[in-house]
């Protein structure tokens, strides 16, 4: 990931988190977004967390998103921006649809 890229992604989470009340944290949300493989493709967003309902059902909402094939994507993109998940992004492709936990930039 170039270091553009990175800066872009860490502001974006931390305009979204300014408008956060005190003690609150970001959520990371993974989806699924289809395809024919195992795997599928996926979304990963983080966003505000009062949100993630929304994203839940399906409705556009503001965040950061990144679309990614596999899940190791996923860890190096969190790894680049910087962003640390409180709970382990799961291994199976089953237990990652769903997935959402807080995040925090390190």
């Amino acid at each position: 990931m170039e270091e553009n890229d990175r800066s872009m992604y860490r502001n974006m989470i931390r305009d979204a988190a300014s408008g956060l009340p005190p003690g609150a944290e970001l959520r990371l949300t993974v989806l699924r977004l289809g395809g024919w493989t195992e795997n599928g493709w996926w979304e990963a967003v983080i966003c505000r967390p009062q949100d993630v309902e929304a994203l839940m059902r399906g409705d556009t909402i503001d965040g950061t998103h990144l679309t990614f094939d596999e899940r190791q994507e996923l860890i190096v993109w969190l790894s680049g921006i910087g962003a640390v998940p409180a709970d382990p992004v799961p291994v199976r492709p089953e237990e990652l649809a769903g997935f959402t936990c807080a995040v925090a930039l390190a």
